[in-house]
């Protein structure tokens, strides 16, 4: 009791020991009084009335105050809770509440019983517990909400420094710890395990807090890194400083081995050192890619510069040999190999000013002569290789041709010449637009190819059509090296063919991504749903199950199916095909709550069906030893409500012997420990009954994990 409450009964009790005093003195004189005048004798009887009037009198003077005191300490009560939280004090102490009930209830009884001074007590005794659990409550509230403030602004500032991107596992940890302290809205909230969950997540982030300022340093470190790496070319590092190149990734990825591991000081180092030999690597590459730009743009002014058609009538496989090296070198530059561009301008440069001379040589000659056959011919000799492999026969005959007018040019037939050249041009004419209909067709065979190709994803048909893959690349090689020996029609051939393997490669991707999509999906939700019996029956199994799904979810978010999708059938093999397992030993398992039922409810591991009161009946399931295990108890309200639960059909196909009764559970009830709940198979729902009434007995396990 409170100091109030103790002050307030003592001033009670002071106060009838008073009347109680002062109606013995009344008494008293008035005897005294009838003595003196001699009337004793005569008047006893009237002495006698008038004391027990005087008696009655106290006794109702003495009913009315107590009555009043009662009602004042009902009032009081009364006052006191309706100024309370009631929500808060029965979720928080509730164990407090209930004793303040429990006298109060007390009380009113006493108080029917007119038994008032005990009904005082048990009024104050009542409203001392009250206002015991009202400070609890708040004191349970408050510290909560204290723990809870202070995470969020640990969580807050947590979030600033980006440590959920950079510490995922840690950030994981901390938002395990906030989902198991609950939330404080919910009815089943536990202010106490939550505040010991916050606590620790609070913790956890304090530790972090000495460390922001390593962690701004190395995501500076880091930025500094990406924006120099921006500005890279992959492709030049890897053909001119590969060495350099590795060196540099290396120490990236020891930069972000060090940040998994929270040594924030170590990654930073090492970007920063990292973004050092970046940039000394860079300024090498630009020094090489300029000269290189410098040497091909001074041979295409020695190109320009040059009598392209002189150069194509009197030296044609010179000046394709020259335009084939510059081809090369401006490929070369593109695929960043300077050292080869330098060597190939070098040798077209020379190449160029031994052609040069020949050609001023050969301007001295003969030029005049039959001019439309030279043009034809210099439209032919354009693609010497072309027309050699394609039309054989043709081209010889017109080569044949020229070389006889080329010899007839230094002799005085000129008739001979220019019936020749007539000749020539004609045949020239016919082999011009027989080979512009055969690079029509080439040119819509690769076009078609081109177009199929650039839409496909090479890295996703790499990694699950590879045998397609590499049929679609050989077979675009072969049109390309076809190409180079200017055989068209192989080169349509295999563009062609090139284009079909694209095509089924591609329907293969499509068909991989659904079947492993669907397999996945399948694992996924087998998964969900027996996560707890795969912990609880399958321990060889579980961590075999575990990597071949983090496996698979890996391949499949790298899109890599055609190896994911043999990892989920593996996967589905593994799991279970159905929530219930029962085997010869007589057991059930549950595979969605992890439990182990008997099978059976006539055999030895349901008591052959007997029914016994609750006590009797968790003496015989604490010795139970059945299907080879000890560790037998009775279930929760819970457990069983999961079986309440199943469909009629797949409890009679699962379950043997189950007649529709009561069967005990370890839970009592929170209101009379006389009753426990039973589950009521026959109305399909939990019940209460008096733990000494008969019931029958379904035993249940949780494996050890």
């Amino acid at each position: 009791m409170d100091k109030q409450t103790e002050k307030e009964l003592r001033r009670l009790a002071e106060l009838e020991a008073r009347e109680e005093k002062l109606a013995e003195q009344r008494d008293l004189k008035s005897i005294r009084h009838e003595m003196r005048g001699g009337l004793l004798r005569g008047l006893l009887p009237r002495i006698v009335l008038s004391v027990l009037g005087g008696a009655l009198v106290l006794v109702g003077i003495y009913v009315m105050i107590s009555g009043s005191q009662v009602k004042q300490g009902r009032l009081r009560y009364q006052a006191a809770l309706s100024t309370m939280d009631a929500v808060r004090i029965r979720r928080f102490a509730s164990e407090e509440l209930a004793q303040a009930e429990a006298l109060w209830e007390q009380g009113e009884k006493l108080n029917s019983l007119f038994t008032r001074r005990k009904a005082l007590d048990a009024y104050g005794q009542a409203l001392v517990k009250l206002r015991q659990a009202d400070q609890r409550a708040q004191d349970v509230w408050s510290g909560y909400k204290t723990v809870a403030e202070r995470f969020v602004v640990l969580k807050r500032e947590a979030i600033s420094h980006s440590i959920d991107e950079l510490s995922p596992e840690l950030w994981k940890n901390v938002l395990a710890l906030e989902a198991e302290a609950g939330d404080e809205r919910s009815a089943s909230f536990d202010p106490d395990h939550a505040v010991k969950k916050l606590q620790s997540a609070n913790a956890v982030l304090s530790q972090m807090r000495p460390y922001y300022r390593y962690i701004r340093e190395y995501e500076q470190a880091e930025k500094q890194y990406a924006g120099l790496l921006a500005q890279a070319v992959p492709g030049e590092w890897k053909v001119n400083l590969a060495e350099e190149h590795a060196r540099i990734r290396k120490l990236v990825e020891n930069a972000e081995s060090a940040s998994r591991r929270m040594d924030w000081q170590r990654g930073t180092g090492l970007y920063q050192q990292a973004a050092i030999m970046l940039q000394d690597g860079q300024e090498q590459l630009i020094r090489k890619r300029m000269s290189s730009q410098q040497l091909v743009r001074e041979l295409d002014l020695s190109l320009k510069q040059a009598n392209q058609e002189e150069m194509k009538r009197y030296a044609e496989r010179a000046w394709g040999e020259i335009q084939g090296l510059r081809q090369s070198a401006e490929a070369d530059l593109q695929q960043y190999e300077y050292g080869k561009v330098e060597e190939l301008v070098g040798k077209a440069r020379q190449l160029l000013e031994e052609t040069s001379r020949k050609v001023v040589q050969a301007q001295r000659s003969h030029e005049a002569i039959l001019s439309r056959f030279e043009t034809l011919y210099r439209q032919l000799a354009a693609r010497p290789k072309y027309y050699r492999r394609n039309w054989p026969e043709q081209w010889q005959v017109i080569e044949t041709g020229y070389q006889r007018i080329q010899k007839l040019k230094q002799g005085s037939d000129y008739v001979e010449m220019v019936d020749l050249a007539k000749l020539m041009s004609a045949k020239t004419d016919q082999l011009l637009d027989a080979g512009d209909q055969l690079m029509a067709a080439a040119e819509k065979a690769k076009n078609a190819f081109g177009s199929l190709f650039a839409g496909a994803n090479p890295d996703l048909l790499k990694m699950n059509a590879p045998s397609l893959w590499d049929q679609v690349i050989e077979g675009k090689a072969q049109a390309e090296r076809a190409e180079k020996l200017e055989d068209l029609q192989a080169a349509a051939d295999a563009n062609q063919a090139a284009a079909d393997r694209l095509d089924q490669a591609l329907r293969e991707l499509a068909r991989l991504q659904e079947s492993t999509t669907q397999a996945r999906g399948s694992s996924d939700q087998l998964l969900g749903l027996y996560q707890k019996g795969i912990e609880a029956f399958m321990p060889e199994s579980r961590n075999t199950i575990k990597d071949l799904a983090q496996r698979g979810d890996v391949l499949w978010r790298q899109r890599r199916w055609r190896e994911a999708e043999p990892l989920y059938l593996q996967l589905q093999k593994l799991l279970p095909a159905e929530r219930f397992v029962y085997d010869l030993a007589g057991v059930v398992q549950d595979f969605r709550t992890g439990l182990m039922w008997p099978r059976d409810g006539a055999g030895a591991g349901c008591n052959a069906g007997n029914k016994q009161n609750w006590y009797d009946t968790l003496v015989w399931v604490d010795k139970l030893v059945f299907a080879g295990f000890d560790d037998w108890r009775l279930p929760t309200d819970d457990e069983l409500q999961h079986l309440l639960e199943l469909d009629a059909q797949d409890y009679g196909r699962v379950f043997l012997n189950f007649p529709p009764e009561k069967y005990w559970t370890a839970t009592s009830s929170s209101l009379d420990i006389t009753q426990a709940y039973v589950a009521d198979f026959a109305i399909g729902k939990m019940t209460l009954a008096l733990k000494k009434q008969a019931g029958s007995v379904r035993p249940v396990r949780s494996p050890r994990r």
